[in-house]
């Protein structure tokens, strides 16, 4: 269906002590982004903030795209198929400017630290979010607590979530 005039998409958002995570909700996902984008989050946080270690299994998993509307952070990528017991080959890519992208292909688990006082995030993914298919690594299992230990994680990214 096509609008004539603007329209306020729908919205779903959390807010906790990292600040606040929108979605967009789009009826019609292939209508608005004929390029297959199945689902978009605007991320506001404030400094220190970790989201992610995340990735989903098939049928989900999907490309991603990461794109920096304001703020620093440091992306970080790690090859699902590399992952070994204790060993995890990470990348991080230094996002510093203001509509910075970076498209992360299918199979890669993903994570950010914002390193400016506050950053906004908008992320969309050729496919739509489904908690039952999602894997998830702790950063304390990949980095040591004395880097992690001045991070604000979720309870899901701490390992607590049930």
């Amino acid at each position: 269906m096509e609008h004539s005039k603007p329209y306020d998409a729908p919205t779903d958002y959390n807010r906790d002590a990292r600040g606040m995570l929108a979605k967009l909700r789009i009826s019609s996902s292939l209508e608005i982004f004929p390029s297959g984008v199945r689902d978009e989050y605007i991320a506001y946080s404030s400094a220190n903030v970790f989201r992610g270690f995340h990735r989903q299994i098939d049928p989900h998993d999907g490309v991603k795209v990461f794109f920096v509307i304001s703020g620093n952070i440091e992306l970080y990528t790690l090859d699902a198929s590399q992952v070994t017991e204790g060993n995890h080959l990470i990348e991080k890519h230094i996002m510093c400017e203001a509509g910075q992208a970076l498209v992360v292909p299918r199979g890669y688990f993903t994570g950010y630290l914002v390193k400016s006082e506050q950053a906004i995030v908008m992320v969309k993914s050729s496919s739509s979010y489904a908690p039952s298919f999602q894997m998830v690594i702790s950063p304390n299992e990949v980095w040591p607590n004395a880097v992690t230990r001045d991070w604000l994680l979720s309870d899901q990214d701490k390992g607590t979530h049930a």
